[in-house]
């Protein structure tokens, strides 16, 4: 399919890039448009831009072949980027995920309140998939039903991502062929995170063909998690995850089309879901912009057949329920 997204073309993959200096009531662009093939961040699987000083950006990306974690800066918000640079892994990573016949993969880099970044990385083994089906394995929980099965671990950083500790399981599931697994969990993917007021670390993450998403928590930062349970919703495609300034846990998940679902109580109990819109094709990203005002961006389309248009949406989180505002 020439038509799809995931075939960049001069034509289909130019990036432009804008800004808001009112909290998304309006956006201008900057600098001049630029091809994504070879751009940075369009190879980056953490994702995130990490402000430091002096208006600095720092990205991240895991390189399994490389064994490491490589960074990046930018000092033109995001126009041009520095040659990847290698940061230093701390403890045994070599007990934990760098074996024979694994793969692993980053994913989203989060900055806790006190500075603190917590990656996410995907664990599983080279030789579970072969000729389109799984074999079965004895203990291995749901990972067994999955199209992909993999084990999300959390390593952190306390210098801006320049060292990272020993990574650590994040729903505490056996690994080893046959070994009976401490939860029935398994089968992780595009695990996103948020840190409430509280301190605690809820994280939701898309299992392959689960009628719902794995939810875990940490209550010490992210040195251990609890066992993972189902949350009451499904979530495809790297939902996005946040925490408000007065405790509201809020996910953006694609299911019949763009949908919201958010927690008063820290991910204990979730409402049944508002529809923001329908003729979404991915999650989009969001973040708070106001005290419990979140923007939630997103494209209508992602080929070159259809533009890929965005949208984007004011939400206002209160105890009744999620309001949409206007630009005022």
């Amino acid at each position: 399919d020439q038509s799809s997204f995931h075939r960049f073309t001069p034509e289909n993959s130019t990036l432009y890039f804008f800004h808001s200096l009112d909290n998304g009531r309006s956006w201008s662009q900057y600098g001049a448009p630029v091809p994504q093939k070879g751009y940075a961040s369009n190879t980056i699987p953490l994702g995130r831009w990490l402000p430091l000083k002096d208006g600095v950006l720092r990205t991240l990306r895991f390189e399994d072949k490389e064994k490491r974690f490589n960074y990046s800066e930018s000092k033109d918000k995001g126009l041009t980027w520095s040659e990847w640079q290698p940061t230093k892994l701390l403890g045994n990573w070599a007990r934990d995920i760098f074996r024979k016949g694994t793969w692993n993969k980053g994913s989203v880099a989060q900055r806790l309140a006190d500075g603190t970044l917590i990656a996410v990385i995907s664990h599983g083994y080279d030789d579970l998939y072969s000729g389109g089906q799984f074999a079965s394995i004895p203990n291995y929980g749901m990972g067994t039903w999955g199209t992909e099965i993999a084990q999300t671990y959390s390593s952190m950083s306390t210098d801006d991502g320049l060292t990272w500790s020993e990574p650590v399981p994040m729903d505490n599931a056996a690994e080893n062929y046959g070994d009976e697994p401490d939860a029935p969990c398994f089968g992780f993917s595009e695990t996103r995170m948020a840190e409430l007021p509280d301190g605690k670390i809820v994280a939701l993450a898309r299992p392959y063909r689960s009628p719902f998403m794995w939810q875990t928590q940490s209550e010490d930062g992210g040195k251990s998690w609890q066992i993972a349970t189902y949350a009451p919703f499904n979530g495809s495609g790297g939902a996005s995850l946040l925490a408000t300034h007065s405790g509201y846990l809020v996910s953006i998940t694609r299911g019949s089309g763009l949908e919201l679902h958010y927690s008063v109580d820290g991910g204990v109990n979730w409402d049944q879901g508002t529809s923001i819109d329908f003729p979404s094709v991915y999650n989009g990203s969001a973040i708070e912009i106001e005290p419990d005002v979140i923007l939630v961006a997103y494209p209508i389309a992602m080929d070159e057949i259809r533009p890929a248009l965005m949208r984007m949406l004011r939400i206002k989180m209160t105890p009744d329920g999620p309001v949409p505002l206007g630009n005022d």
